[in-house]
């Protein structure tokens, strides 16, 4: 009988016991008093909601927006709407977020473990960025304070990508697949955090040209396409809604996207260096730290020393990464003339969420800097860093401390998700930027509105209206006695279909208060039902064919792989 090694597995264990230590509070909060993780328990139990009553894809809450619908699942990243709802299936909602950032944590360190052991083939370096990528305060407080699921669901999917590239330029471009399943990964998380990926990644293929040959370009670009195929079912019908109205979303002056909204979102210098363990502010407020962390800045100014021991088949990838850390935190700043940035740039809305990459970049040069300072025995260097990854270990630990809830009241989250099952939800108890522009600027209206279809113009009677709210389904007759233009108790979107008594489908425009219009000339009986358009039925058939071909393509990648891997033994 083999014996196991168990010593190969130290690493291992080492992440997960940092990742269950720094998620336990996770557990102590009750997420419905929270800032963001309110409107993801509203995302989910809507959704589930729907999907019990056989409505998928499900993509608007007839519930919300005081029983007029809203489109919560069309303009956020769907993995963190339909994984947290899985995991909730037998509990609540806030029981499946949990479960979610536990896994989401443990899994994007294992990612950065991986990808800086294939970098560096050392197991210090490796670890050491893995808890790096995991213990810096922004992280933290991504979970924490700004509940930013999105963003910490990406970070699992960005070492993956960096891993893709790498095999691309340097390793084996057959595995170049992680490329794909990283950006399909990304694109269904967080659009801000592709966005910024995307424009590294083009910098790091341009560092790495002389590595790119016509063969390993297109296979870049099949990656690329299987990306785009696969995740059609989110970003057609998104790109649909967009043509379609102007939503509240797409909107600079409603989201704060201009050039002078980001300058002002910047971080000041001091808060850089601001205390990392206390999240309050005098006050007693909490808010998100923003601060670099004193050991990755320990650990980033080793650099000067550790540069010239740096291997050089390492060398590209470290110089770059030290480049791409400091314009991550240059972008922090005022310094950086966000002014001036193109519009694809200011969605990043907050100047400080750069720090993502500033983490992402610096854990590997952290990692890699470790594992140099570990080898010098000589001023018992490896006892440094095991001290510097243990003082870490301690203030995540003590920060995340702060966010333990000894009141913690699991009964005031049941209470919390019966009360938005209701039949109609106040626009109030969720975000509002997935309205149109003009619903987004009469919430008053939706609030006041009658439930019933209202004549704007013309002459006409409605009778028998009736409105199954947990289906959205509803129906009407409409006496015309002169050409007449109704406004239906529909919020605008286009993901519905009217039709009358004969079948056929009613064309609707959105009314100046943001509803969904109908204009009739003659009597007739209106059925109103929540449906896919037929640009969203050509998307998902669009996906389930990326995905058979992403399929294939990993199985005849790994195919050669295993050949290959024969022909040299």
């Amino acid at each position: 009988m083999k014996k196991i090694n168990f010593k190969k597995y130290i690493p291992h264990f080492i992440i997960l016991l940092a990742s269950i230590l720094i998620s336990i509070p996770i557990f102590k909060m009750n997420l419905s008093s929270t800032n963001e993780f309110r409107i993801h328990i509203g995302r989910i139990v809507a959704i589930s909601k729907l999907i019990k009553n056989n409505i998928f894809p499900a993509l608007i809450s007839n519930n919300n927006m005081n029983g007029f619908g809203y489109a919560l699942n069309i303009f956020y990243g769907p993995i963190t709407t339909y994984i947290p709802m899985l995991l909730s299936y037998k509990s609540i909602a806030s029981t499946g977020i949990q479960l979610f950032t536990l896994i989401s944590i443990i899994a994007s360190g294992y990612a950065m473990y991986f990808y800086t052991l294939k970098i560096t083939k050392n197991k210090i370096a490796a670890t050491c960025s893995a808890l790096m990528y995991i213990l810096l305060p922004y992280k933290l407080t991504n979970i924490y304070s700004r509940n930013a699921l999105g963003e910490y669901s990406a970070s699992i999917f960005l070492p993956l990508l960096l891993n893709g590239l790498y095999e691309l330029t340097e390793g084996n471009p057959k595995k170049a697949y992680l490329i794909a399943i990283s950006a399909i990964g990304l694109i269904l998380s967080h659009t801000i955090t592709t966005i910024y990926v995307s424009i590294f990644s083009i910098i790091y293929l341009i560092a790495f040209y002389k590595k790119l040959n016509l063969n390993k370009i297109k296979i870049l670009l099949i990656n690329i396409l299987i990306t785009i195929l696969v995740t059609s079912f989110y970003w057609i019908p998104l790109m649909e809604y967009k043509a379609s109205s102007k939503y509240a979303i797409f909107s600079e002056n409603i989201m704060n996207t201009t050039g002078s909204d980001v300058y002002e979102n910047t971080t000041n210098f001091d808060s850089l260096f601001e205390n990392e363990i206390n999240y309050k502010d005098r006050d007693g407020n909490s808010y998100p730290t923003l601060a670099l962390g004193i050991i990755s800045v320990t650990l980033l100014l080793f650099s000067i020393i550790c540069y010239n021991k740096v291997e050089k088949n390492l060398k590209m990838i470290y110089i770059l990464f030290i480049i791409f850390t400091a314009i991550s935190l240059w972008m922090t700043t005022k310094l950086f003339p966000w002014q001036i940035m193109p519009n694809f740039m200011t969605v990043i809305q907050f100047a400080w969420r750069m720090l993502g990459f500033y983490i992402l970049f610096g854990s590997i040069i952290c990692g890699i800097n470790a594992s140099i300072l570990y080898q010098n025995k000589k001023y018992n260097g490896d006892i440094l860093v095991f001290i510097l990854i243990l003082v870490q270990l301690i203030i995540s630990c003590l920060y995340v401390k702060n966010y333990f809830n000894s009141k913690y009241k699991l009964n005031a989250e049941y209470n919390y998700q019966k009360a938005i099952s209701q039949k109609r939800i106040s626009p109030m108890s969720i975000n509002r930027e997935y309205l149109p522009v003009k619903a987004f600027y009469n919430i008053e209206y939706i609030n006041n509105r009658t439930q019933q279809p209202i004549i704007l113009s013309g002459d006409a009677s409605i009778n028998d209206f009736e409105k199954n709210q947990d289906t959205g389904k509803s129906t009407f007759k409409i006496s015309i006695i002169a050409t007449s233009e109704i406004e239906l108790p529909y919020i605008y979107y286009p993901s519905y279909k009217i039709t009358d008594e004969n079948n056929k489908n009613i064309d609707f425009t959105e009314s100046n208060k943001g509803f969904i219009q109908i204009k009739l000339n003659k009597s007739t009986n209106v059925k109103i039902e929540p449906r896919m358009t037929k640009i969203e039925e050509i998307s998902y058939i669009i996906s389930i064919i990326g995905i058979i071909i992403l399929i294939i393509n990993i199985i005849i990648s790994n195919k050669k792989e295993r050949e290959r891997a024969c022909q040299n033994q």
